[in-house]
């Protein structure tokens, strides 16, 4: 990651839980460009013990505008039904 970019608030990593369905992660992703967020990093996991069956995990490394647009981001996400968590 861009350390300019870590100490402004520009970058935030989420954790996503989806559901194990074709289109689930496009879906995300979709959302995450309409609000204006660039995806930098993407890592999708389905075996892991904490992953319950039926679901994905995600995690983001998205590039922002900064800490309230982050704000703004995981709103969103939570209004469309998203389970999500920020890791740094």
């Amino acid at each position: 990651m861009n350390w300019r970019n870590t100490q402004t608030g520009r970058l935030v990593r989420f954790g996503v839980f989806l559901r194990d369905l074709p289109g689930a992660l496009a879906k995300l992703s979709n959302l995450v460009a309409q609000q204006n967020a660039n995806i930098l990093h993407i890592i999708h996991e389905r075996a892991a013990k904490d992953i319950p069956i039926g679901f994905s995990k995600v995690i983001l490394v998205l590039e922002t505008r900064g800490s309230d647009y982050i704000r703004e981001i995981e709103r969103g996400l939570k209004e469309r039904g998203y389970s999500l968590e920020i890791l740094s």
